[in-house]
């Protein structure tokens, strides 16, 4: 092995063992950065210039991203594991459809 592949190897096991050690925190930041290129994403699909991105809109989307969907996911994908394991064994169809219908209630909410 090559000293670069070593290094690569190492910052591979490393990032990994960070994501699994710290899953709200790095959730919050995989999903307000996911938010955020979204947001860039549907600006440019408008057909805005670099110079006319709502900067605010991007602002927002990062922050909605980082503060809500992904620490919520985390806690609602918790709960819903620990009760489906606890009360319920369903199929992988039963499980997803019953985890959606619940996801949809908490957001019309």
């Amino acid at each position: 092995m090559t000293a670069t592949h070593t290094l690569f190897h190492n910052l591979i096991l490393l990032s990994t063992t960070m994501l699994m050690d710290n899953q709200p925190p790095s959730q919050a930041c995989i999903s307000g950065v996911v938010y955020t290129l979204g947001d860039l994403t549907a600006q440019t699909y408008e057909g805005r210039s670099l110079e006319d991105f709502d900067r605010g809109r991007i602002l927002r989307s990062g922050v909605c991203g980082f503060i809500a969907h992904g620490p919520l996911s985390h806690l609602y994908y918790e709960n819903l594991d620990a009760y489906f394991n606890n009360v319920l064994m369903v199929g992988g169809g039963g499980f997803f459809g019953v985890g959606g219908w619940a996801w949809r209630g908490v957001l019309v909410l």
